[in-house]
């Protein structure tokens, strides 16, 4: 009876340690491919063309490099590296031109704020005024 009590007992444990690799979970994904999207959804297309920028760096870094070491022809390291200095230089005129838009729209947030802050100031003063006349014609009343 002991020996079917510890059997019990054995397989209940056994069952328990396996019972994770034998079924597995098909919702558990350890390496999405679809993160990058994810975290590039995330970010401002400003930043995105940054990273954008940093690669193409590393890229003619590399291609720099290569060439060094005698990995590439003259004529492919040229061409090459024309490509992404091409690519490189658009990527730069859109960050400057997002940059611009982006200063752009802060100046008329900023202006905005001001004209709100000048309107609320007066309404202020306004009151105040208001309240000063009538006091005076209480003192001149009396």
């Amino acid at each position: 009876m002991e020996y079917i009590f510890v059997l019990i007992i054995v397989l209940c444990v056994t069952a328990y340690i396996c019972y994770p690799f034998i079924i597995g979970n098909t919702n558990t994904v350890f390496f999405n491919e679809n993160i990058k999207g994810y975290t590039e959804a995330k970010k401002s297309k400003l930043e995105i063309l940054e990273d954008d920028k940093l690669e193409l760096y590393s890229a003619i870094k590399e291609i720099d490099f290569d060439y060094g070491m005698g990995k590439l022809s003259e004529q492919d390291y040229k061409e090459l590296r024309n490509e992404y200095l091409h690519k490189a230089s658009l990527i730069l005129k859109e960050i400057e031109k997002h940059s611009v838009q982006g200063t752009e729209e802060a100046k008329d947030r900023l202006e905005e704020e001001i004209m709100r802050a000048k309107h609320e100031i007066r309404t202020a003063e306004d009151e105040i005024e208001i309240e000063i006349k009538k006091k005076r014609e209480k003192k001149d009343l009396t």
